[in-house]
Parts: C-alpha cells; structure tokens; sequence
C-alpha cells in the first residue's frame, strides 16, 4: 500500500509538542504515514509560495487544534491553501477542553478526538476528509 504524504498545519508558537507527539503517532518505522516537516517558521516574503507548494505535494492535510488554532494565522492560511489545492484536511484535537476551532474552517468541519493509537492506520480517517 502506498504511503499517504502528510502536511501538518499547526501553531508554531504554541503547538510544537502537539505536532511532534502527532508524528511520532502516526509515522512510526513502517508505517502507512509519510510526514516530513515542512513548517515556515521564518518570516519571509514568498512564505505562501513555498506552503502552495508543499500542500500541492500531499496526500492530507491535519491541523491541529490547539488553544489559539483560532488566530493562528499559519493554520488559518494552509487550511485556505489546501482548500485551494483540492487537499482533504481533518481538525484534531490537540488540546482536549481548551481546543479552539481555525477560523478557516467551515462550521460543519468536525474537531476529532486524537488520543494514542486512533490515528495509526490509512483506515483512521474514512470519508472524514474535507476538500471544499
């Protein structure tokens, strides 16, 4: 089975250990996973040209949702971009009680639950990806 390209989208300044405990989750040695790490984090003028075509390289987009997902401007922007893109992005948790929806998301968008051992296979996420 091929493996599914992952961009993670999530608050650089306050979800670095939220995206890090994501990828050790899901892409284990061996699994269906690819994750590179692909965040901006310098401020540079051709930011979005670099994320349109780190999002058009993918299969999947998961944001995580922290407690200030809602004014991150980087996860409010790749969210438009995989939209753009025709990329399906899912919102997770990652601050369980304190997680706050993206902007960019559309109200029907559901927040999934994301503990140890729900997201470590292809099947975890069936028909629950959103292109727009």
């Amino acid at each position: 089975m091929p493996q599914v390209r992952v961009f993670v989208s999530f608050d650089v300044d306050h979800d670095n250990d939220c995206k890090d405990r994501l990828v050790r989750q899901i892409a284990p040695e061996g699994s269906h996973f690819s994750v590179n790490d692909w965040s901006i984090r310098e401020v540079a003028a051709d930011w979005q040209t670099k994320a349109h075509k780190r999002i058009a390289n993918i299969d999947l987009v998961l944001v995580i949702c922290g407690e200030h997902a809602d004014t991150a401007a980087s996860v409010n922007n790749e969210i438009e971009i995989a939209r753009e893109a025709n990329k399906p992005y899912l919102l997770l948790e990652g601050r369980p009680g304190r997680s706050k929806r993206p902007k960019a998301a559309v109200e029907t968008d559901r927040i999934l639950d994301w503990r140890a051992g729900n997201l470590g296979s292809p099947g975890a996420f069936p028909g629950r990806a959103t292109v727009r």
